[in-house]
Formats: structure tokens, sequence, C-alpha cells
């Protein structure tokens, strides 16, 4: 029996984090009553600009342990913290309003430049048996504890423009309108500074809540003998508790993007010759949350690649993707609810590559 050895390593990272956005824009000053119901905006004469900051520091520990139970068995466990920063354009300052009709609702959406990054604690656990010389079984189990979970929020604010308040166009407070043009607004059905304030429902990017990610990872790499081929199968499970529920109208967080996923692989590789296919495969998943959901449903595709090595500076290859022409598909709450359709074709790159 070989004696257990074990390996360790630790390690942290220390992260400081400054954000300053800023946004030039000119902005609403008013409305233009162009229909009693119809609106348009009316800028200001001046471009304005908006500078919002944020800060944030994250220690970020990792520690990662490994036993060799016997000389074909092998254990692993890692802990971590990770964080994962926000889009650009979720931090742009900018206000934009939806186009709106009097009487409302009045809605607006803005960026956040003090969202804090996602902070992920995360826990990995392995089995990996290696059962001849490039071949082996692994099973994984994984939890991640993430925190400040970004997702989209609504707040209630007044904006004011340079020109004064925005006013209520629920109620014209200067008679009713004939009817006007956007280009050449009438002066009495012009918004004015002393006009009520609207309450917008602003649309913006939060830190959220909390939430746990929990899953099992299956893998097998298998070389046979001496040929050159062999095959790569995996597949991944993935649940949370805070998913999406069709039947329910107050789904105030749910996860995107996630879904259990599968590949298989089989490739040969001998002397100057490559070739691989690819087969890919992701169940259905949530889009986009909110009263509205988008759905992207389950997708597969099959991507190949080859090439071959001239000399040991020049090699020639072939990609090809998506070679089975497979399409996406979105839908809304239900299945029978289409939002779009794409359809992209397979696509094919040939060329070679030198080293110099």
């Amino acid at each position: 029996m070989p004696n257990t050895q074990i390996n360790a390593s630790f390690g942290v990272r220390y992260e400081e984090t400054d954000v300053e956005s800023y946004s030039v824009q000119r902005p609403v000053a008013g409305f233009n009553w162009i229909t009693p119901i119809q609106l348009s905006k009316v800028l200001a004469d001046e471009e304005v600009t908006e500078i919002l900051e944020g800060a944030y520091e994250h220690f970020l520990p990792n520690l990662d342990i490994s036993m060799n139970i016997t000389d074909d068995l092998i254990t692993r466990f890692s802990y971590s913290k990770t964080i994962a920063r926000s889009s650009i354009g979720a931090m742009f300052p900018a206000t934009s309003l939806d186009l709106h009709r009097a009487g409302g609702p009045f809605r607006a959406s803005r960026g956040n430049p003090n969202l804090l990054p996602f902070e992920s604690e995360n826990i990995d656990l392995s089995l990996e048996y290696y059962y001849q010389e490039g071949s082996y079984v692994s099973l994984g189990h994984f939890r991640k504890q993430v925190d400040n979970f970004i997702a989209t929020g609504q707040i209630e604010s007044e904006l004011e423009g340079p020109n004064g308040p925005l006013t209520d166009p629920s109620i014209n407070p200067r008679g009713d309108c004939p009817t006007g043009t956007a280009s050449d607004p009438i002066a009495d059905c012009v918004s004015q500074p002393g006009d009520p304030i609207i309450l917008w429902e602003i649309s913006t990017p939060q830190n959220l809540d909390a939430t746990r990610v929990y899953g099992w990872e299956f893998n097998v790499q298998h070389l046979f003998g001496e040929t050159g081929f062999g095959t790569i199968v995996n597949y991944t499970m993935v649940n949370s508790a805070d998913e999406y529920d069709v039947y329910s109208l107050e789904n105030d967080f749910a996860l995107t993007g996630l879904s259990d996923s599968a590949n298989w692989v089989v490739f040969y590789e001998q002397d100057n010759y490559q070739v691989r296919a690819a087969y890919n495969w992701r169940d259905e998943f949530l889009l986009s949350g909110g009263l509205e959901p988008t759905f992207t449903e389950a997708y597969s595709q099959l991507d190949i690649s080859a090439s071959y090595d001239i000399n040991e500076y020049v090699s020639v290859f072939l990609d090809g993707i998506n070679i089975t022409d497979e399409s996406t598909r979105r839908h809304g709450r239900f299945s029978n609810q289409l939002i779009d359709y794409e359809t992209y074709g397979p696509c094919y790159n040939v060329g070679f590559r030198g080293k110099f």
C-alpha cells in the first residue's frame, strides 16, 4: 500500500478599487404636449456632465488541498473567495427616460457606479480515478454562496433638469392643447418649472440579495491505446433555490443564466495531424427576469476543427462552427410566447499559422 501523500497551498489577495463614472448629455428639461395624450421630450439647451463615484476593497483567500489515496485515486478540496465586477454599462450614470403618455406611468433607467462586485465564497470537492495513462474519471461537487448579487431593481425618485423640475404630464395645467409637433412646440403646451413634479419609477442595477448555487460535475477522458483516438465527456448539473416561478407574479429575485450543460468531444492526435469534433448542449435558462421574463430555450451545436503541421513552423487549419445549422429561440413566461428566433448558419474558417 503506497504512503498517503497530502499537498496543500494557501494564498491571499488584496484588491482595492476606485470607480469614477461620468456621462455628458442634454438632459430632459420638460415635456411638450403634441396631443392631449401624446408627449415629446424637451431637451435642455446645454450639455450637462454627471459624475458619480464608488469604492470598495476585498481580501480574497484561497486554499487548495489534494490527497493521493492510492497511486491512481486522488481527492481534492478547494476553498476560495472570488469577485466578479459588474459590466461597464451597468455603472453608466446617465439617466434615460422611457417614452410616455400623459397620465403615466413614468419610468426611467439609470446606471449605478456604486455597485459592489459579486462576492462568491466557493467550496469544491472532487474524486479522480486515473485508470490508465491519459485516461481518468472524476466526480465533483461545488457550492457557491454569492453575496451582492446584481439585478435590476426599482426606486422612486424625483428628477430635475437644469431648467427646473420636470412637470407632471398627467394634467396639462394650461388647458387643452391643439395638435402640435415635436420640432415646433406650442408655447402653451410646454411644461414649466412651476408645474407639479413627477415621482419617477427608476430601474437601476442594484446589489439586491444573496443566493446559493450548488451542483455536480462528471468528467471522463479516455485514450484508445496508441491509436491517437480519444474522447472526453462531461456533464454539469446546477441548482439554486432562487429560480423563476412562471406561475407567480412575485419573482423579486431569480438567478439568470443558470442551467445544466454537457459536452462530448471526439479527437484524433497523431504525428502532424489533429482532428476534433465537439457536441455542446445547454438546457433552457432564464436570460432576464422581472415581471415579464425572457427564457433562452435548450440549445445544442456541433463544431469541428482539423489542422496539419507542415513543419515545425507552419501549419494549416480548418474550423467549422455550428455545422448542423442550429437556431436559438427565446420565449416569454410560457413557450408559446415567442420573443425572438435567431439563426446564423454554419461558419467555416480556413487558414494557416506560422511561427517566426
